[in-house]
């Protein structure tokens, strides 16, 4: 029950990442960036930044989760656990805490900086010119995120070893095991019918 308990934690934490970026991005950033709706650029940028600060919040703390989730799996029962799944929690931890606690900080303060959106000001060209640099930084490494959250996901979800159970610190068979194991056991015992029969005539 513990261990189930952590695998669910892991597969929800990541789950509910990947839920907020699809999210944000479908339902979110096409609304606040449509000028049909938001005309000014300047307050679409406010709405938006308000909206990230909650997303790098749940970002971090699901990261935190998911590995907090792992480890416990990984040093009670490392042979059932996916290493590549704890290799890729450490880089998502350490790329979404770097999104948040450096990256969209710094992109926040040249966006305040520039002030109106509606245009851009002349003398503030050059702030305008590194605030798109660290927009676009920012945006490739939350897609690089989002991959590394889906590939943990995928990785932990589809394997094997996670389905064996540990009955008195021996691993119990999988199912697949088990019918393997059953099918041995019938041909045993049909040979055993055969040469009972032989000895018999």
């Amino acid at each position: 029950m513990y261990h189930r308990t952590l695998h669910t934690l892991l597969l929800l934490s990541l789950g509910i990442m990947l839920g907020a970026l699809v999210f944000f991005g479908l339902g979110v950033a096409g609304i606040l960036f449509n000028p049909e709706l938001v005309p000014s650029r300047t307050l679409s940028g406010a709405l938006n930044t308000r909206v990230l600060e909650r997303l790098m919040v749940l970002f971090a703390a699901s990261g935190v989760l998911a590995l907090g989730a792992y480890l416990p799996l990984y040093f009670s029962r490392p042979k059932q656990s996916n290493l590549a799944v704890g290799v890729l929690l450490v880089g998502l931890l350490a790329l979404v805490l770097y999104l948040s606690l450096v990256l969209f900080p710094e992109a926040d303060a040249l966006r305040t900086e520039i002030g109106s959106f509606d245009p851009v000001l002349p003398s503030k060209a050059d702030v305008h010119a590194r605030f798109e640099v660290a927009h676009e930084r920012f945006s490739m490494l939350t897609k690089i995120s989002s991959g590394l959250a889906f590939l943990a996901f995928v990785a932990h979800l589809v394997w094997p070893g996670r389905f064996r159970k540990r009955v008195d610190g021996v691993a119990e068979e999988t199912p697949s095991d088990k019918v393997e194991m059953g099918s041995a056991t019938t041909e045993t015992q049909e040979s055993a019918d055969l040469e009972s029969r032989s000895e018999a005539a």
